[in-house]
């Protein structure tokens, strides 16, 4: 198991805002998995990004505080049946009833499924390989919106990665919010509105600034999770909405989020 004095002895060398990673003996997984940031207070804060491991925790002040939680199960559900290319008519609406351009397609590269009348949305892991999907309906009279099917056991987030000098990611709730954020700057949707520890550890192991936008209605929540993950990062903050994102007009979207860069 990794100690506190592993940790207290890596992060000796450390500056403030500065991070590494070493490996995590807590799970015994390959690659350096664990990493540990010095805060700009002098506060050390650990996590092991390994979906599967529960180390993370921080110590400031003299005083150590353990955060292992345990993380939620993940379950894989493959879909299977048909996936076609979008035709023109079906593309058209996307670009007409939604608010994407030619280049949120590119972004979110969607498919049809036939069977189910549901536009397919890949969800994507940080390096950009596909994970799943999101079977989203845009039909009245569907009793569920949005359908998650996963091909690994991961967590349920979308990533859109646009700007790799970037070291910024905004949170939102869906897919649909994710690729109108990501035309400025980098992007994940939780597909949902957890953020378990899992979740955090993989945001913080590809991101040092987090901000969270969720959806007009759950601005409490990101308030929560702002508190709950916030040593996981360097910056954390939450941009409150006046109505979604994905429902927002063109202009308002670059005027929140083009200038998300650090």
């Amino acid at each position: 198991m990794t100690t506190t004095s592993d940790i207290l002895m890596e992060a000796s060398s450390l500056e403030a805002g500065e991070r590494t990673r070493i490996n995590c003996l807590s799970c015994g997984g390959s690659g350096k998995t664990l990493t540990i940031s010095r805060m700009d207070d002098g506060t050390i804060v650990w996590n092991c990004y390994k979906a599967s491991c529960e180390e993370r925790g921080a110590n400031g002040g003299g005083r150590l505080v353990r955060t292992r939680e345990t993380p939620r199960v993940q379950t894989t559900k493959p879909y299977l049946k048909d996936l076609l290319r979008l035709e023109d008519e079906q593309c058209e609406f996307l670009l007409n009833e939604i608010g994407w351009t030619e280049e949120h397609l590119e972004f979110a590269r969607p498919l049809w499924a036939p069977e189910d009348q549901r536009y397919a949305l890949p969800i994507y892991g940080p390096m950009g390989i596909r994970r799943g999907y999101v079977l989203r309906s845009y039909s009245g009279d569907a009793f569920t919106k949005a359908l998650t099917y996963m091909d690994v056991s991961e967590p349920h987030m979308s990533w859109y990665r646009t700007d790799h000098g970037s070291n910024e990611v905004v949170v939102v709730e869906d897919i649909p919010s994710a690729v109108r954020v990501a035309k400025y700057c980098n992007s994940v949707a939780l597909c949902g509105t957890g953020c378990g520890p899992d979740y955090a550890n993989e945001i913080a192991a590809h991101a040092q600034v987090v901000t969270w936008a969720l959806d007009a209605d759950a601005t409490s929540l990101a308030v929560k999770l702002h508190r709950k993950h916030s040593l996981l990062f360097r910056g954390s903050r939450v941009q409150p909405l006046e109505c979604d994102v994905k429902d927002m007009n063109e202009a308002d979207v670059a005027a929140l989020f083009e200038g998300e860069r650090v």
